[in-house]
């Protein structure tokens, strides 16, 4: 049987491209132009346009789903997101970014909830003035932990771990936020305790709906991969810091 003729773009293309370039002589007089359906009569830009776009395109869609996606379905919503739906939950460096500027704002609104001093004063300013390039600094370790040590036959690649680490540890970030926040009117440091015990747990579950390994060995390894990757990272961290103050010292 001969091969069908292959059938020739161009026409198509070309037609695509006149229409393109020609503008469209819409007929006024109607809110709609009857030939390219085009609105013509729009409502003007003020406030409540800015908030109305806002509201309905950030925290009705993308932040709302987001947040209660990450927060009772980590890992299985991180793992539609990468494999069927990119607009089903807010892109993970926006999303880190805006965890980030709330985390350092509810901060600079209550300053005692971060009692640092000496080395700690050094590390927690240090922090707040770079929580976002932090955060994703630590997700690199969480990766790196996943990708060469406990989950090394997974079939996610090292960029796709990196996208689920991040939104992992946005999550997280968001939290400690609301713990700080509560840490303010409780007496106590619920703040230090709270966010290690959410930190384990959140991070635990998270992993083991991401990888599909939901049995004792599967949430014990969980629990050692964010422990060792957290520890690596704040190893790190505090030598960074410790060997700054060194160099700042006369």
């Amino acid at each position: 049987m001969p091969d069908p003729t292959p059938i020739d773009p161009r026409p198509v293309l070309s037609k695509l491209i006149k229409q393109q370039a020609t503008p469209c002589d819409h007929v006024a007089g109607d809110k709609y132009c009857p030939k390219c359906g085009k609105q013509l009569q729009v409502n003007p830009v003020d406030w409540f346009f800015i908030i109305e776009q806002f509201y309905k395109t950030w925290m009705l869609k993308g932040f709302r789903d987001t947040l209660l996606g990450l927060s009772f379905h980590p890992g299985h919503s991180v793992r539609k997101y990468l494999q069927h739906d990119r607009d089903l939950i807010i892109k993970p460096v926006a999303y880190i970014a805006a965890c980030a500027t709330f985390f350092v704002w509810i901060n600079s609104v209550y300053p005692d909830s971060l009692a640092c001093d000496k080395l700690v004063t050094k590390f927690c300013q240090f922090f707040l003035e770079n929580t976002t390039m932090v955060q994703l600094i630590q997700a690199v370790c969480l990766c790196i932990t996943i990708k060469f040590i406990f989950y090394r036959n997974t079939k996610y690649n090292f960029f796709e771990i990196l996208v689920f680490s991040i939104f992992l540890l946005a999550q997280i970030l968001l939290f400690s936020t609301l713990l700080t926040i509560a840490n303010h009117f409780l007496e106590g440091n619920w703040r230090f305790y709270g966010n290690l015990f959410a930190k384990m747990v959140f991070s635990t579950l998270a992993l083991v709906q991401f990888f599909e390994q939901e049995s004792f060995k599967g949430y014990l390894k969980a629990l050692c991969c964010f422990m060792l990757s957290s520890f690596i990272f704040l190893t790190g961290l505090t030598f960074y810091v410790f060997f700054s103050l060194e160099m700042e010292t006369p």
